[in-house]
């Protein structure tokens, strides 16, 4: 099965806009390594809007979240799309910084709004600097959020046992997946 195809971006933005049932998956990214990014601001404020419309789109992955943030900075129109939108469950987050920028507006979307996540996924996530607390807010507002990977984002002892306290209580949490990280003794116990 074929999760995304490589089309010209004005395509999978109509097609998005246009609430495609086919259109699943969105693989957002600076340059052409997903199947739409955004050339600048109005762009990725257009893309916001079309998110926040549809009710199609199952799994949505933003690559590349630094270079992003820059394009969203001026504009809140692509994260007032992303807590309009209830019909994503499955998040995927690579190179954002939960502690501000991006991956903390994105999150917040979802905190906002979707009670349907499932998954998160983040690759190369900062959570210093009070971003284990914005993760931590979105996986005790999601209700159904039952796997988490959080691989090479930087998490130690500290971070871990304050995020593992947070959702200790109980849920149906089932994955929690701490790949390459700086997890020792400590941690583990928590």
């Amino acid at each position: 099965m074929v999760l995304w195809r490589r089309e010209p971006p004005a395509m999978t933005l109509s097609r998005l806009e246009q609430n495609d049932p086919t259109l699943t998956h969105l693989n957002v990214s600076v340059g052409p390594g997903g199947n739409y990014w955004p050339k600048d601001s109005a762009d990725l404020a257009r893309l916001g809007d079309a998110i926040g419309n549809n009710m199609n789109l199952r799994r949505l992955d933003i690559h590349n979240a630094r270079a992003l943030a820059d394009m969203a900075a001026n504009d809140g129109s692509f994260f007032e799309g992303l807590k309009r939108n209830t019909s994503i469950y499955h998040l995927y987050l690579a190179s954002c910084d939960l502690s501000g920028g991006m991956g903390r507006d994105i999150l917040n979307g979802f905190v906002a709004n979707n009670t349907n996540l499932l998954s998160i996924a983040m690759y190369q996530c900062a959570l210093e600097n009070g971003g284990a607390d914005i993760l931590l807010s979105a996986v005790t507002s999601c209700p159904n959020l039952n796997w988490i990977r959080l691989t090479s984002c930087n998490i130690d002892d500290d971070i871990l046992v304050q995020f593992v306290s947070g959702i200790k209580r109980p849920r149906q949490l089932r994955t929690l997946d701490l790949q390459r990280n700086n997890i020792g003794r400590a941690g583990c116990e928590a």
